[in-house]
């Protein structure tokens, strides 16, 4: 099978790739790439105004990044900085990372990524925000962080928190915006946040699931799926 039938990123699932859809057996990359191609065709159709927002990495992003050379620290952006040539990550309000490590699926959202620019270099975006959907009128409940400010959130079915990778990522946008941008700022502080009150799986082979799950969840909704979670 392969989606979408033309064009580009094409996915492909294969007979074996099936076999891996059984009870008890771990969703593997060409099933996940699969269902996220899917899932981002559906957005460019429902929502277009949406698929603006947002930028998919690649499921072999991450593993790219924190994979340096031998006696190397910190991460390999060397790896990964001619993966955005042609898109603007500092013009996306949103950006997902499906992330495999150790044999575990989960997901990170960098939100308000233009958040980290001077102040001289957000004036486009902000013109793009503006077209955010209207928030329903409530009062909104305490919460420990502002949703409008730049963060880094990981969706663990496990619960586990992610320090380790939010400080990697944390990186990779410093050097992203001293590549692209030609400007050099200072590394944030501390961004992480693991997500709160999200379905946590009862086995040890549905974690793939579960990121599909969250990555659809959130493509509902974007933004009030963020402040749900925070």
């Amino acid at each position: 099978i392969i989606y979408p039938p033309v064009g580009k990123d094409r996915a492909r699932v294969d007979m074996g790739d099936i076999q891996k859809l059984d009870e008890g057996e771990f969703l593997n990359d060409n099933l996940i790439v699969f269902y996220l191609q899917w899932l981002q065709d559906q957005l460019k159709q429902k929502h277009p105004e949406w698929a603006e927002r947002i930028y998919f990495q690649n499921t072999f992003f991450y593993q790219k990044l924190s994979s340096s050379e031998k006696g190397v620290k910190g991460i390999n952006y060397e790896a990964v900085k001619k993966w955005t040539s042609k898109v603007d990550l500092l013009d996306k309000d949103y950006i997902i990372i499906p992330i495999n490590e150790h044999s575990h699926w989960y997901v990170a959202i960098i939100c308000n990524a233009p958040k980290l620019l001077p102040e001289s270099e957000k004036t486009n975006h902000s013109q793009s925000q503006d077209t955010r959907k209207p928030k329903r009128k409530s009062l909104p409940p305490q919460r420990k962080y502002d949703p409008k400010e730049f963060r880094i959130i990981t969706l663990d079915s496990l619960g586990s928190s992610h320090t380790a990778t939010c400080s990697n990522l944390k990186d990779y946008l410093v050097l992203e915006i001293k590549d692209k941008k030609n400007i050099e700022i200072p590394r944030p502080g501390a961004v992480g946040t693991t997500a709160k009150g999200i379905p946590i799986q009862n086995n040890y082979y549905d974690c793939g699931l579960f990121l599909l799950s969250y990555i659809e969840m959130f493509l509902e909704d974007p933004d009030e799926f963020v402040s749900g979670i925070l």
